[in-house]
């Protein structure tokens, strides 16, 4: 009679081996297909080009990671594209600044510039305007230096902007 045999150890090992496998194909095939998705400025210059109406703090400089977090950032670019955005732009900057300081002149300069709040957190501030939208996310102070985040969209649909600039729901408790 055919028996059936209870799979061995090694052969539940192998199965191991190889979906590890896989997953490390997957995860390499993505690194790259994102770093094609999205080619952001890679110099302080080509930021302003990309980024008109976005002020850059005093004396930023990008950081030596802009390269990996824009490439982190290709997919949520590319689906805010998908989604209608025409232009979405992001490079990772540093300053030698306090974060407090940094999050008053971004509030004040883009403010002054016609740009309405839409989110004033501790370390994320979002600043919408026509349809268009600035998000500064502002890190902790490291080494004398502050590192942030910006991103630049540019062609936002109505209903994005409508999104962007509805009061955050609070769930209540249960």
């Amino acid at each position: 009679m055919n028996e059936i045999r209870k799979p061995t150890r090694r052969r539940w090992a192998r199965w191991a081996l190889a979906t590890l496998a896989a997953l490390g194909v997957l995860a390499l095939g993505l690194t790259l297909v994102s770093a094609h998705l999205y080619q952001g400025p890679r110099t302080l210059d080509a930021v302003i080009a990309a980024m008109p109406e976005a002020p850059i703090f005093p004396f930023s400089e990008l950081t030596a990671n802009n390269r990996a977090g824009q490439r982190a950032m290709a997919i949520p670019l590319w689906l805010l594209r998908r989604q209608g955005a025409a232009r979405a732009e992001t490079a990772f900057l540093c300053v030698p600044a306090d974060p407090v300081f940094l999050r008053a002149w971004y509030t004040g300069e883009l403010t002054k510039a016609d740009w309405t709040l839409a989110t004033n957190g501790q370390q994320r501030l979002v600043f919408v305007k026509n349809h268009a939208a600035i998000q500064v996310l502002i890190g902790p102070r490291r080494d004398l230096l502050t590192a942030y985040q910006l991103v630049y969209l540019d062609g936002l649909t109505d209903r994005q902007v409508a999104q962007l600039l509805a009061p955050a729901r609070v769930d209540a408790p249960r």
